[in-house]
């Protein structure tokens, strides 16, 4: 028991370690791309924070985790996010990927039922993971696409939930960077456990709907 405590406290370490080491890049990435960042004032996260967001390029997560707030990104790293199974077989993208805190999301139905109770248990465990629950990278427009019915399990648990809105960086310019402009992350309140399921549901909706965007 002791020792897989201390393998716990080690591996959280190294997360932790690993995503602070990324922040000097995700600042020159943020002036390449001339993000504009909207976030509520004060917003507070707390470790445990279920975070759902839409999903639009490779480098979300670390955007995300790193425009969360100067003083949340140290209350809330390491961030574990489930990625698509195609990116982690990758021989060096997949180790890279699972250094940076990443894991598989399972490609059957049963190996998804045991990363959903993985995430769970992630988030009990005071984790704060970071859910993209269309499933897949949207590279066509801004429009919400619908969110994978496995992903409602998560909403209804009692977890502190942020929502964030991307939109934009599906059109980035990857070598003509001057020619950037538009793209945003948006972050909500943040909805405390004490809020029920259908709250959080409906606060999710509004929240993407406000923006011409859809959730379901």
């Amino acid at each position: 028991m002791r020792s897989r405590h201390i393998v716990r406290s080690v591996t959280r370490m190294w997360f932790r370690l690993i995503q602070i080491m990324t922040i000097p890049a995700n600042a020159v990435v943020t002036w390449l791309l001339r993000l504009t960042i909207h976030r509520p004032q004060n917003l507070v996260v707390q470790q445990g924070t279920l975070i759902i967001a839409n999903h639009q390029s490779k480098i979300d997560p670390f955007l995300i985790s790193y425009h969360i707030g100067f003083k949340n990104i140290f209350r809330t790293i390491p961030i574990r996010y489930p990625v698509t199974p195609e990116y982690i077989r990758r021989p060096l993208l997949g180790k890279c990927i699972q250094l940076l805190g990443g894991y598989t999301i399972g490609e059957t139905p049963i190996e998804r039922l045991h990363q959903l109770i993985y995430t769970r248990t992630l988030l009990k465990s005071g984790y704060t993971v970071l859910l993209f629950p269309e499933g897949e990278i949207n590279r066509d427009s801004d429009m919400v696409i619908d969110f994978k019915r496995g992903a409602h399990v998560l909403f209804n648990e009692q977890y502190p939930i942020l929502l964030v809105r991307l939109t934009g960086l599906n059109k980035i310019h990857r070598f003509r960077f001057w020619k950037n402009k538009g793209a945003s992350l948006t972050y909500s309140e943040y909805l405390d456990a004490s809020h029920s399921p259908t709250d959080k549901i409906e606060y999710m909706e509004k929240f993407y709907t406000d923006s011409h965007e859809r959730v379901y």
